[in-house]
């Protein structure tokens, strides 16, 4: 049977992604390697920025707080986007 996906934590927690980015810039998401070539995406902030768009979520909505199912999906939504916008703003400011 199919199931209606609530997309709603996803779009809140991109806003607020959308506004560190431009604020903080790309660096904000990122923690630099131990041998200090490569970035990862901070999985803390990532963490941080979803439960924050999922509270914006359900105090707009108490009666239908998101399910865990539809926060996992927007988990991985919200990490694609950010390594693909990540990896745009490497290419933009390279060497």
């Amino acid at each position: 049977m199919d199931r209606i996906v609530d997309l709603a934590s996803y779009f809140a927690s991109r806003r607020l992604a959308d506004d560190l980015l431009r604020r903080e810039g790309a660096g904000y998401f990122t923690r630099a390697e131990s041998d200090g070539l490569a970035y990862r995406l901070d999985e803390r902030k990532l963490s941080a920025v979803l439960e924050m768009g999922r509270q914006s979520i359900s105090r707009l909505r108490p009666e239908r707080p998101p399910q865990a199912k539809d926060l996992s999906l927007c988990r991985r939504l919200l990490r694609r986007d950010l390594i693909h916008d990540l990896a745009v703003n490497l290419l933009h400011t390279g060497p």
